[in-house]
């Protein structure tokens, strides 16, 4: 059976917090990232050379730009 649906689980993100000016490195913890090409950054999408999937439990990720200091809900996605 082939699961229609993957559940990637974000469980800590460190740094918690940033400047908007982005570019810095952001460690996202959790389990079930392999496969994972994607990680959002509220409509933000990042992909390619801009995450590294270092295992099934950490990705590590460059922080986009923003032109406003506001919380974004982050996502993985494939």
């Amino acid at each position: 059976m082939t699961d229609l649906f993957k559940s990637y689980q974000i469980s800590s993100v460190s740094p918690g917090s940033g400047n908007t000016a982005g570019g810095y490195v952001v460690t996202l913890s959790g389990f079930a990232f392999s496969g994972a090409t994607e990680v959002h950054f509220g409509s933000t999408v990042l992909s390619g050379s801009a995450l590294t999937v270092e295992n099934a439990n950490t990705i590590k990720v460059k922080a986009p730009p923003s032109s406003v200091a506001v919380p974004v809900a982050i996502t993985v996605m494939t």
